[in-house]
């Protein structure tokens, strides 16, 4: 099982976050190189909405042409969630998830109720397109963090929006400086906390 803890922000009203990621103050602390990623993302229940009530999402999204099946649980009040990710070939044809993609889930320790969707018809309830740039940061005390800027558009059946928002997720270390980070660019960017992901964003459309 893979744990996911990060902090979402969003730019107020007027806000411009589109320069932060060649922000001077944060280029001494990269420890990887920018990059570029065009993001395609679709979402996916059942008929009978079980994936809605386990309050999970399960999407498909491409990463410059290359399929990532992600599943995912709700974050807790420390921002972490549960998250299980594929990536390769035979997971997807024709924008639909494969039977052998949910084996592959459970075996890396996904709960077993995954394996239900083997036999249940996937719809498509949304979709998400958006360039991200991302690079990773070292912190103090040997944190590392991924600093994501995400810019792009929401889709809900003929109802669109679009949206930026910063991700910061802990990837070594200690999430207190996550915190601090979050703080100091929210102050700067004008930036605030975002409780919703992208799929609660676009179901809200």
């Amino acid at each position: 099982m893979g744990m996911e803890q990060e902090i979402k922000l969003r730019a107020r009203d007027g806000a411009d976050p589109s320069l932060l990621p060649e922000d001077p103050a944060l280029l001494p602390l990269r420890c990887s190189p920018m990059e570029s990623i065009e993001m395609r993302t679709t979402y996916y229940d059942t008929e009978e909405h079980i994936l809605a009530r386990a309050k999970w999402a399960l999407r498909c999204r491409t990463e410059n042409g290359e399929p990532v099946i992600t599943l995912k649980t709700p974050p807790d009040a420390n921002h972490k969630r549960g998250e299980w990710e594929l990536r390769g070939p035979g997971l997807v044809e024709q924008d639909e998830i494969l039977p052998g993609a949910f084996n592959a889930l459970f075996a890396q320790g996904a709960p077993r109720q995954i394996l239900d969707l083997r036999r249940c018809p996937l719809e498509t309830l949304c979709r998400v397109e958006f360039l991200r740039r991302r690079c990773l940061l070292c912190l103090p005390e040997g944190t590392r963090v991924e600093l994501a800027l995400d810019k792009g558009t929401l889709y809900r059946g003929r109802r669109s929006a679009p949206f930026c928002e910063v991700e910061l997720e802990l990837k070594q270390g200690s999430f207190a400086h996550v915190e601090v980070l979050a703080r100091r660019l929210s102050q700067k960017y004008g930036l605030v906390e975002e409780p919703l992901s992208k799929f609660q964003q676009t179901m809200r459309l």
